[in-house]
């Protein structure tokens, strides 16, 4: 059951459970912090973009920034999608589904990455060096969160 899935909120110290994320936070202050819409992904996407025990957050980049840099990018490639397969329904043979679907799967993640570090205060000092850092810390962080293992040495 997610309804008990709690996420902290760096810098603020904000426990939120996931029955919190369709309403406003009464400590942000701001009518967009809204994740009524969000799925877990994109949930996690934008916590671990905002900053968490396995990536920090890019100077800059809160909570409030990163959630719109997600649902901004996640929702262009829905929309996408959702013209791709009208346009599949409708026979239209001119539209070449495969490339511009792969053009479009492909890049959510990166979307935002790109989004985060144009948006990051050190956007003119960053080397390529550093962007590839971040990100594999940035991807490794996502998948520790969707894809974590928990072991009790008393059972194994």
């Amino acid at each position: 059951d997610d309804s008990n899935h709690r996420h902290y909120i760096p810098h603020e110290g904000i426990l939120l459970q996931k029955s919190d994320l369709g309403v406003s936070s009464p400590s942000c202050h701001q009518a967009e912090f809204h994740f009524g819409d969000f799925t877990k992904g994109m949930i996690t996407t934008t916590f671990v973009a905002a900053g968490c025990d396995y990536c920090p957050s890019l100077r800059g980049i809160g909570i409030v920034t990163a959630r719109n840099i997600v649902k901004e990018s996640f929702r262009d490639v829905m929309g996408t999608l959702c013209r791709e397969r009208r346009l599949e329904e409708e026979g239209n043979d001119d539209h070449d589904n495969t490339t511009s679907t792969i053009n479009t799967i492909l890049p959510p993640l990166q979307r935002v990455l790109t989004k985060l570090f144009q948006n990051t205060y050190d956007r003119r000092t960053l080397t390529t060096q550093d962007k590839k850092d971040y990100e594999q810390r940035f991807l490794n962080a996502i998948i520790s969160y969707r894809h974590g293992v928990v072991y009790d040495p008393k059972i194994q």
